[in-house]
């Protein structure tokens, strides 16, 4: 009996340290891969950051696609269709996966980033967006459970962050529909969906979902102040 705790406290230990090893080495790869990014972030012109993304890190990117001064992109896995501008001093860190569907534009200094590895509590860390979204500047997205943007979603003002990690439930993704539009300064919290072509109020703190379309959706704690509602047809 001794001897089989002995063995198994000896396969625990193994097994803590090559997780360990394991950790260190991804750690190691990222400081190696993040140094290239930053090397390519500042190169004068767009053709030689797009070029060094595809050519050093093997990035899939497509055609006519803009990357501005000054933006990093760092994930074990990045697929950018054409036509997209993502324009200067954006971050993208800590990222296992990038998808940027065709003619999204996103402004500048906003921040997209996942969690630090654990063996622990395994992060997707992953930022999935779909075609002609458009998020303005100095926005935060943490995608360590991951975060899902239908096609042509977009984000207004400055300030709104969504936050996908830190919940108990088992699925901790934020999934936006097609066709939302979020005001300035909203607050989205973790394993949070919101239905298609819904309108979300300035200010707004989202902490549950609202999976119905065409809602306008307002306050604090989030409400929904109309169904029905088609943003499209009262927006000047």
């Amino acid at each position: 009996m001794v001897k089989r705790k002995q063995r198994a406290g000896t396969t625990a230990d193994m097994d803590a340290q090559e997780g360990q090893v394991s950790m260190a080495s991804r750690e190691r790869n990222y400081r190696i891969r993040y140094g290239i990014v930053k090397f390519i972030s500042v190169m004068p012109a767009n053709f030689l950051r797009v070029s060094l993304y595809r050519l050093l890190l093997k990035y899939r990117i497509g055609k006519n696609v803009k990357i501005g001064y000054g933006t990093t992109i760092q994930s074990d896995n990045v697929d950018i269709a054409d036509r997209v501008k993502i324009k200067s001093h954006n971050k993208f860190f800590r990222m296992e996966k990038v998808t940027i569907g065709e003619g999204t534009v996103i402004a500048g200094y906003n921040n997209f980033h996942g969690a630090s590895f654990s063996l622990r509590h395994p992060r997707k860390n992953s930022i999935e967006l779909g075609k002609n979204c458009h998020i303005t500047a100095e926005n935060l997205f943490d995608g360590a459970s991951g975060i899902i943007f239908g096609d042509e979603v977009k984000i207004g003002g400055r300030g709104t962050d969504f936050w996908s990690h830190g919940s108990t439930k088992e699925n901790d993704t934020i999934v936006v529909g097609m066709g939302t539009r979020f005001g300035p300064a909203c607050k989205i919290g973790t394993a949070v969906e919101i239905g298609e072509n819904c309108l979300i109020g300035m200010g707004t703190i989202i902490t549950k979902s609202f999976p119905e379309e065409k809602c306008l959706i307002a306050g604090v704690p989030a409400k929904i102040i109309r169904r029905d509602y088609d943003w499209h047809d009262h927006w000047w």
